[in-house]
């Protein structure tokens, strides 16, 4: 099979709408009593390209949208408000600047094309809710072509190292696993759905924490307006 040239192909004017979904399930065990919360998000991200320099690099404009917030499946008061972020990202996905954390990482893509099976990988930096920070490394296998909404897609798996910390009576883990749909023809992510386990245990209490996020991005519509006024472009439905 031919090699695959995995990168962004954005141009100036257009906007990415994307429908998030962020799934957080909490459990807390104290000895043999067990609590357990199930948090729903629901997102509305607007990625607007505003420049693209020579070197095709994007400036881009997102406007994060909360849309609905479930706890247990009861509605919950919606209390952060619509939030707008600006960065800078490469054609494969680096992000160069940003002034916030975006809800939604995209896949970095290695320099040169790939062929199906292969393995790249990507160190990252993630923050901790006690504010420090942790390296890891994530490895991407494109695994094949897939069919998604009638568009040809690269089928990208994402799997973390795992990482451990334990002290003398508190260990903690997290890893992170989940997968890509990538349009070569458009240059643009089509859906991700990532899961992140976090396990946080105090031994001498027989205290247990597991947090689960699932987050799943999927693209709406992609629009582009022309120095005309017109606008072209395609809904994904």
């Amino acid at each position: 099979m031919n090699q695959i040239n995995l990168e962004y192909k954005m141009k100036e004017g257009q906007t990415y709408l994307y429908d998030v979904y962020i799934t957080n399930t909490k459990i807390f065990k104290d000895g043999e009593r067990e609590e357990k919360e199930i948090d729903e998000m629901k997102l509305k991200l607007s990625q607007k390209v505003v420049k693209v320099l020579p070197n095709q690099t994007y400036e881009l404009e997102i406007e994060i949208e909360p849309i609905s917030f479930l706890r247990n499946s009861n509605p919950q008061e919606i209390a952060i408000p619509s939030q707008m972020m600006k960065m800078t990202m490469d054609k494969k996905g680096k992000v160069l600047a940003s002034t916030m954390d975006s809800p939604v990482n995209s896949p970095n893509f290695p320099e040169k094309p790939i062929s199906i099976g292969e393995t790249w990988i990507s160190p990252a930096e993630l923050k901790l809710q006690d504010g420090g920070n942790i390296k890891l490394n994530y490895y991407y296998t494109a695994k094949g072509i897939e069919k998604y909404k009638n568009y040809e897609t690269v089928l990208i798996e994402v799997n973390s190292d795992e990482w451990t910390n334990k002290t003398q009576d508190v260990s903690q883990y997290l890893k992170s696993k989940g997968f890509s749909l990538f349009s070569v023809e458009y240059g643009a992510l089509m859906k991700s759905e990532v899961e992140t386990e976090v396990k946080a245990s105090i031994e001498s209490q027989n205290q247990h924490f597991i947090s689960i996020v699932k987050v799943i991005v999927e693209l709406d519509k992609l629009s582009q307006r022309d120095l005309a006024t017109s606008e072209e472009g395609f809904i994904i439905k």
